[in-house]
């Protein structure tokens, strides 16, 4: 054998015998460079062979080529299995042979049968990811051979053995699901499997066929995204999150046939292990709920608003926390005297209260409870059970000066609560009065502003399925840039008079005589308002949201784009620019309201309504909303927005409505009837 290098003819030191040509990239690239034939057995030097290495990194496009070139030449030679542990054994798998078939020349060679089968596959190749085919990434991992067993029984893919993948498609090790979704099919080519190959193969589809399991959490390549929330309500994070919580219990016993992520899993699947519930109260509910599981100073810094720090707290920092009861409804009790505890005579049927303590941002503190539901368990008798217990050390927890946020339905504690230093935000009561007046009116509009979060959050805890569908992000509470300008303008407002109010007691608007109908279609004098413009009058979206009900109701058509609608209003004959409109009543067909509206053709000035909540200046009520959406807004649009609300009643018969054909004579025999019983 020739001691020498082909390339360079430099000598060989004494231990190596150089590197054979195989590569026909490399072959090429020293025939070109020598302009030589190269013989079948020429070798190089190591010196030579880092030339070739460093030319080819140092040109982008003719390494890319050349490698093009390498996977080409021995795609056709490619196996399954091969053992060699280097990428020139992958790509020329002749040497292998050659050398293998020197070392046992003296040996008869039996060639094993092989058959051709044509399969996509994915590229290998040491500077390139198979999977996002980034170029030389910082770190890369050789695929594992379960991985390329899986993607080939599942996606019918080949993965040669040594192709390399990022850091960044793994988990634990192993192809993350997203992996296997995103590879990125290299060319489609014959692969020779022996025999011994092919019943390998079916071995292991067997082994994957019978332990294949319908609902497998076990890895977390089994089961999709959307299997995880379909399944458990959680995404895949954050059930590896909860699992990390249990992994070290000793109330789950690892076996065979049950892990802790199944037991787990199946709990969450409504399958009511018994163990997995001890780990999870053991474990799980200690750290995630309850007064001791955060601290006042993280509810302050992390979760309050800045509408609530503004508008409840007055800007300082302060705990500022929402309570409310809800409902657990339960079956009726054989017991009498638990029969008679549970059942509510408000719901009209047994259920038990818990009670939920929130901060301004839906963070659930603490679920308190659950308590019985008679008349003795009011939101009030359970507030104050609370804090005379001293349950979760609640009492240590609060500060003096800090915020409790809460309906009318606490009335009775608020002595209590003054007495421990809490302060109570509460919207008021009318005491008599047919109508709220400015101040409360506006300090109420404050106090709600903050509260309804306790309302979303009881709502995603009575219903589960809260978590196994699109989350709309109304219902997500993030502090915005613009909270702080927001909080500001209605506070500004708290202290203001109603100004239409005044106007419509000393001018005597009250008479009839001062106001005349008008048709809309010809009142072109109302300013046009945007959504946003809207808004910021109302203060929130929930009056805007209900503004078409009650325009539907006072046209009679649900059909808000028709061009033919005659929408009933009055216009002051001593003021210019004063309209009014009267509206139905939601609760009762009896009671209708009186909005009055003042304003220029710019902006909207003023606004009063005879509703109970119709005088505050603090936004407005849902009946002088729903007159401003319409004539400022809704009527000037011509895009067609049905609400399918508005074909419910249709769907269902009236017995008070009649037919044009009837016995007149039962209808008299009903009037006689009617005036013997009333003799």
């Amino acid at each position: 054998m020739d001691r020498n290098c082909f390339v360079c003819n430099s000598r060989f030191p004494r231990n190596s015998s150089g590197r054979p040509l195989e590569c026909p990239a490399q072959r090429l690239f020293f025939s070109i460079r020598t302009m030589k034939t190269i013989p079948h057995n020429a070798r190089i030097c190591f010196n030579c062979r880092n030339v070739y290495r460093e030319w080819k990194s140092k040109n982008e496009a003719f390494r890319l080529i050349m490698e093009h070139f390498e996977e080409k030449s021995g795609s056709r030679e490619r196996t399954l299995s091969h053992n060699s542990e280097s990428m020139d054994s992958i790509i020329e798998i002749s040497t292998t042979s050659s050398s293998t078939s020197s070392c046992h020349a003296n040996k008869p060679s039996v060639e094993e049968p092989a058959v051709e089968i044509r399969f996509d596959r994915v590229a290998a190749s040491h500077h390139q990811c198979c999977i996002c085919r980034a170029v030389d990434p910082n770190s890369t991992s050789v695929i594992s051979d379960e991985d390329r067993d899986l993607i080939f029984m599942r996606q019918h893919i080949f993965v040669p053995k040594g192709a390399r993948c990022c850091a960044k498609h793994l988990e634990n090790k192993r192809l993350s699901y997203e992996s296997f979704k995103n590879l990125i099919i290299y060319d489609n080519e014959l692969i020779s499997f022996t025999s011994d190959e092919i019943k390998s193969l079916l071995l292991k589809y067997q082994s994957a066929l019978e332990s294949e399991k319908q609902i497998h959490f076990e890895q977390s390549s089994s089961l999709t995204d959307t299997d995880y929330y379909n399944l458990i309500g959680l995404t895949k994070p954050q059930f590896d999150k909860l699992i990390s919580f249990i992994s070290d219990s000793n109330i789950i016993h690892q076996s065979a046939n049950r892990s802790v992520r199944t037991a787990i899993g199946l709990l969450l699947c409504k399958l009511r292990l018994d163990s997995a519930r001890k780990a999870l109260m053991a474990n799980f509910v200690p750290k995630n709920v309850g007064f001791h599981h955060i601290d006042r100073d993280t509810i302050i810094k992390n979760h309050t608003t800045t509408i609530a720090k503004e508008l409840i707290g007055g800007g300082r920092d302060v705990a500022i926390v929402v309570a409310d009861g809800t409902y657990l409804y339960v079956q009726k009790s054989r017991n009498n005297i638990f029969q008679r505890r549970s059942f509510s005579i408000h719901k009209h049927r047994s259920l038990l209260k818990p009670m939920t303590i929130v901060s301004t941002t839906g963070y659930i503190i603490s679920v308190l409870g659950p308590f019985l539901s008679d008349s003795t368990n009011n939101d009030a008798n359970i507030l104050k059970h609370v804090f005379f217990n001293n349950m979760e050390d609640v009492l240590n927890w609060f500060e003096e000066e800090d915020k409790l946020v809460v309906d009318r339905g606490f009335r009775d504690c608020l002595n209590m609560m003054n007495r421990l230093g809490i302060e109570v935000a509460m919207p008021s009561f009318l005491n008599g009065k047919k109508q709220f007046d400015v101040g409360d009116a506006n300090r109420s509009r404050l106090v709600t502003k903050v509260r309804w979060i306790v309302e979303s959050v009881n709502g995603r805890l009575k219903q589960f399925k809260f978590f196994n569908q699109t989350i709309q992000n109304k219902a997500l509470i993030k502090s915005k840039p613009e909270d702080r300008e927001l909080a500001a303008s209605m506070l500004a407002l708290v202290n203001k008079r109603n100004e239409v109010q005044d106007m419509i007691l000393e001018k005597n608007l009250l008479s009839k005589t001062v106001w005349k109908k008008i048709d809309s279609s010809n009142y072109l004098n109302f300013p046009m308002l945007s959504e946003e413009e809207l808004r910021e009058i109302t203060f929130g979206v929930f009056q805007i949201k209900r503004a078409r009900s009650y325009a539907e109701e006072h046209i009679l058509t649900t059909d808000l784009s028709s061009t033919v609608i005659n929408y009933e209003l009055q216009t002051c004959t001593k003021i210019p620019n004063l309209i009014k409109v009267r509206m139905q009543s939601v609760h009762s067909r009896r009671k209708s309201y009186e909005s009055t509206i003042h304003h220029s053709k710019d902006e909207i000035k003023g606004w009063y309504c005879t509703c109970p909540d119709g005088a505050k200046v603090v936004g407005c009520c849902s009946h002088i909303a729903s007159v401003i959406w319409y004539l400022a807004y809704e009527r000037f649009q011509s895009e067609e927005r049905p609400k399918p609300s508005g074909t419910y009643i249709s769907l269902v018969d009236d017995s008070i409505v009649l037919s044009d054909f009837y016995d007149s004579s039962e209808a008299d025999d009903s009037d006689d009837d009617t005036n013997d019983n009333e003799h």
